[in-house]
């Protein structure tokens, strides 16, 4: 079989190979529960991109998350964004430098941006040629043209000099003199060495270029500019790509969902976190003290990461296997561009009189090194936008490039804020309503139909990439002690966190004075053997987390920190103990947020904050039980609090007294004195009415906030239902098909027409000769199914429909000889004696959709176990290259042979 010979060939440790589903189940954690990634984030704060761990975490992250086109995947990647987003923001940056070269946010944003499966929503709107609204389509026309119909002259002097201005981009001198020299060696056909009077011209037409550059990237009033239509088209393309190309909301083209709310988040975390605080900032721009200037200043990540990790993560992907054909297609559309110019220019000026020096009307001519010079400037253009996005501090540019850098990020935090804001601190555009973050509502509905789902997620790992990542989570499992930011990343105790648990178990153990330590995969044999094959490793992730296993600690609950649904075995200890289902993530506040803890007379402890707003809900008539109530307390500090509710304790007293209070009275009698009582402690211990304002603020906004999260939820049951019923179809066909693909093989029944057919031609059907080999097996050699199946018919030979199916299941014997000539089994015990291993019976009974196995000695049972549904979907996966004990160690069976074995028992065991 074909796992049979790839596994001989496999060339990873066998050490490795047989952990790799220990390794497949950190994974799913890992993607499952985002605080993992996020707290091992903090490790690396302050590193650059360039940082080996770094760079080694961006890469396994980006390939956890690399299979888009499961929507539980694209949406448990944007929760982890929002903790990184939250992460970052709350390192008090200024904030141009927010998502810069130390970010993890950006990277990890530009690899979701150019994944092949976001290809069509995100990458094609910018590199599409056909489309004459893409920014690739603009900037073949920019290097062809001068203003959209000129063609640019590519006449050289004597020297192979250019002597018009070329339309090339290029952010620094001597990057301009590297192409013109490579230009300049490939049509004289050998190597060029520029002259000090060669540069100097050169450095003038570059001047020109640069300018030339400037109005195409941003239309502005310029003395001496005459305005071409090819004047402000980034820019335009800019404000096109953020009103229109990102609402596009599809099923075959996702993505622009995801970059919408990763937007928002950003602008959100900026908002909350900054909120109240001086933001002036040394980047050139005015010291804001009026709203319409904040809300702009709030936009500068957004805009910052748009500009890098959007439009100049795409462009430079174009160089990546993944773009080959758009690559293919560029060029190609370049060439039929230019030659269509240059007809129609030739045509139109055709007999034109010209006179000496009349350089615009000299015959144009096809550029022999178009295709190269468009490839360029694409890469140009993509790494202008890394430095617009403020990601280009190791680029050599000019000062002319960074002000156009400047001027477009400006642009763009604009358009960011009409899409962002709305109308907002004189912002006229209007807010954009589908620039919304809404993970929470996506991960809820998608916990519904994520199990409705039979698609599963696919992560791709080299063997060198597992073991340094594996390394990596060991030596941050516990803080450093150099970060006050860094946490232990188990959530949980070691002894009762699951990541930690595996890590310990994956890794390699080592003996040192008689004692067993843990160790990292070694430099010098593990890894440098890994490295030496460079072997890939393929983990199917199931998003089907309850499937297996729904109660104890494995009940589903939300975690209130990510939001994610999640099993409890991966939530924080204050919830991993608790227990009950939970079908919609709770309303969740901060224990430190909700004042000081008071003891009451009865004993009771309660957060004082909590008593106050509930017992002022209930005044100002909220509460269905008090609506008839309508009071209105004075009042800005604790002692104005306290005399309100001391008079109204009084009053409220004496109605009672009088008979003349309702039912609830005494109840609120009793809430006015814990109230008084609330009041007095925290103006024992200090505490300021202005926290408990802030406060409330606070809870209402959480309040609407999640409101709108249950009226969005709601809306998201028909998503639900719509997945049910999708799901029940697609089981419903696969059975069907499944069930006549069982019938035909095990009966070998051909139409008649096809049989006649065959004897007409003397064509032999293997189909045929099969159906013999059955039915002689079938009488020689029954199934104990198929032998008990006979011992019931009746004389007409019939078996009543109601014990077919206690019947049909399927049971084979084998001795241990047979399977270990098959290599199922590979060992038994060193304890069993090779006199009893001869003698040996393995019987195998389907049982509960997995497999009763039972081991005699004769008449004596020995052994027995199950091998589970959850077994047999591993042998599958992770599981199929390595070996597996049963039976507490009793035997050892290969994976893939083993699930092959139970393949054919199913299929020949039963009738």
């Amino acid at each position: 079989s074909h796992a049979t010979v790839l596994q001989r060939r496999s060339l990873t440790d066998l050490e490795i190979r047989s952990k790799l589903h220990n390794i497949s189940e950190i994974i799913w954690i890992l993607q499952q529960q985002p605080l993992y990634l996020g707290r091992l984030a903090v490790h690396f704060a302050g590193r650059r991109f360039d940082d080996k761990e770094v760079d080694l975490f961006v890469t396994v992250v980006s390939q956890i998350f690399a299979d888009l086109k499961v929507s539980r995947i694209r949406y448990l990647q944007n929760a982890l964004f929002r903790i990184l987003i939250d992460g970052e923001v709350s390192r008090n940056v200024p904030l141009p430098e927010l998502f810069d070269e130390r970010s993890r946010v950006a990277p990890l944003f530009a690899h979701m941006c150019t994944s092949p499966f976001l290809f069509e929503g995100l990458a094609m709107p910018i590199l599409d040629p056909d489309d004459k609204n893409s920014l690739v389509n603009m900037l073949i026309r920019y290097t062809i043209t001068k203003d959209g119909e000129t063609p640019r002259y590519f006449h050289t002097d004597l020297k192979g000099m250019p002597t018009d201005c070329a339309g090339i981009i290029s952010l620094h001198a001597n990057h301009y003199e590297e192409i013109v020299s490579h230009e300049m060696s490939s049509q004289l056909g050998k190597s060029v060495v520029m002259s000090h009077e060669a540069r100097l011209k050169l450095r003038g037409m570059l001047q020109e270029e640069w300018g030339s550059f400037a109005h195409f990237v941003h239309r502005h009033a310029s003395e001496g500019h005459s305005h071409s239509s090819l004047d402000g088209e980034v820019s335009a393309f800019i404000a096109y790509y953020l009103k229109e190309v990102l609402h596009r909301d599809s099923k075959q083209k996702p993505g622009t969902q995801s970059v919408r709310a990763i937007l928002a988040a950003i602008f959100n975390a900026v908002v909350s976190h900054y909120q109240g605080f001086d933001l002036a900032f040394d980047a050139g721009l005015d010291k804001m003290s009026e709203p319409e200037q904040e809300l702009l200043d709030a936009c500068i990540p957004s805009a910052s990461i748009f500009l890098s990790g959007i439009l100049g993560a795409i462009l430079n992907a174009l160089d990546t296997g993944p773009f080959a054909l758009i690559r293919l297609k560029i060029i190609r559309k370049a060439t039929q561009m230019e030659d269509s110019i240059v007809k129609r220019w030739n045509q139109l000026h055709r007999g034109h009189k010209r006179g000496r020096g009349d350089a615009d009307h000299r015959e144009a001519e096809i550029n022999p090194m178009l295709s190269s010079r468009v490839l360029s400037n694409i890469k140009s253009l993509a790494q202008f936008f890394q430095v617009a996005g403020h990601h280009g501090s190791n680029l050599e540019t000019d000062a002319a490039i960074r002000e156009s850098a400047e001027r477009i990020h400006v642009f763009t935090r604009r358009v960011m804020c009409s899409v962002l804001c709305g109308k907002r601190g004189g912002v006229e555009d209007g807010g954009d309503s589908s620039y919304q973050d809404m993970t929470e509502t996506q991960l809820t509905a998608d916990f519904y139909t994520s199990h409705f789902s039979l698609t599963r997620g696919l992560v791709s790992l080299s063997t060198v990439e597992i073991l340094e990542f594996t390394n990596m989570l060991w030596k941050y499992m516990e803080p450093s002690g150099t970060n006050p930011d860094e946490q232990s990343l188990h959530l949980n105790p070691p002894e009762e966190d699951r990541l930690y648990r595996l890590v310990h178990r994956i890794l390699p153990r080592r003996t040192v004075r008689g004692r067993e330590q843990i160790s990292p995969w070694s430099q010098d044999g593990h890894l440098w053997l890994a490295t030496q094959h460079m072997e890939s490793h393929n983990f199917i992730i199931n998003p089907r987390f309850m499937e297996f296993a729904r109660t104890g600690l494995e009940e589903p609950t939300f975690c209130e920190k990510s939001l994610v649904p999640i099993p409890r075995s991966l939530a924080l200890p204050s919830q991993r103990n608790r227990r009950g289902v939970r079908a919609v993530r709770n309303m969740q506040q901060r224990d430190d947020k909700k004042g000081l803890l008071v003891t009451m007379s009865n004993g009771e402890q309660v957060y004082s904050y909590e008593v106050l707003e509930e017992l002022l809900s209930s005044l100002s008539g909220h509460y269905r039980t008090h609506q008839s109530l309508k009071i209105q307390l004075s009042g800005a500090r604790f002692d104005d609090l306290l005399t309100e509710l001391e008079f109204l304790a009084k009053k409220l007293a004496a109605s009672i007294e009088e008979g003349r209070a309702e039912e609830t009275d005494q109840n609120l009698l009793q809430r006015l004195e814990s109230g008084r009582h609330v009041i007095a402690r925290l103006r024992e211990k200090d505490f300021h009415s202005i926290d408990f304002f802030a406060y409330l603020d606070e809870n209402i906004k959480r309040r609407e906030h999640y409101t709108l999260y249950l009226q969005r939820v709601k809306e998201a049951t028909q998503e639900i239902f719509r997945a049910r019923i999708e799901y029940r179809s697609t089981i419903k066909e696969r059975h069907a098909l499944l069930s006549q693909v069982a019938r035909l093989t095990s009966t070998c029944d051909l139409p008649s027409v096809i049989i006649d057919m065959a004897e007409q031609k003397t064509i032999p059907l293997t189909m045929r000769r099969a159906r013999k080999i059955k039915l002689k097996t079938r009488k020689d050699r029954p199934s104990p199914a198929q032998a008990f199946y006979d011992s019931l018919k009746s004389k007409d030979g019939k078996v009543p429909d109601e014990m077919l199916e206690t019947v049909d299941v399927p049971a084979q014997s084998y001795r241990l000889k047979r399977l270990l000539d098959l290599g199922v089994v590979l060992g038994l015990h060193d304890k069993i004696d090779e006199s009893v291993k001869v003698k040996l019976v393995v019987n195998f009974q389907y049982k509960d959709e997995g497999y009763l196995v039972s081991m005699y000695l004769k008449t004596t049972l020995l052994k027995q176990f199950c091998i589970t549904r959850e077994d047999i979907v591993q042998m599958q996966t992770a599981r199929k290259n390595s070996e597996m004990a049963y039976g507490d160690g009793f035997v050892v069976m290969n994976g893939f042979r083993l699930r092959r074995l139970l393949a054919w028992l199913s299929a020949d065991g039963g009738l």
